[in-house]
């Protein structure tokens, strides 16, 4: 934590990456599953390849779990001491 920033601004500095990636992961796992959805329909019963809820399901998910597992480093991050953060450097 740098001096003067406040817990809501290191979340924000450390978890706005992380969200960036997922966020575009979920875009071009959606553009690829709509390109793949000619091969996937064959080996999916019961589920179109390109059905709207499935996709916004999983992309959901996504982001669920990306945002739990980011929950302990942004956790750690906001209650660092800075002056223990500025001797290690």
């Amino acid at each position: 934590m740098a001096l003067g920033a406040g817990p809501r601004h290191v979340a924000r500095t450390v978890g706005a990456p992380s969200l960036l990636i997922v966020g575009v992961g979920i875009i071009v796992g959606t553009i690829g599953a709509g390109f793949a959805a000619r091969w996937l329909d064959t080996i999916l019963f019961g589920v179109s390849p390109a059905d709207p809820w499935i996709l916004a399901g999983s992309g959901t998910l996504l982001l669920i779990v990306a945002t739990i597992a980011m929950a302990k480093p942004v956790t750690r991050a906001c209650r660092i001491n800075p002056l223990e953060a500025l001797h290690e450097e």
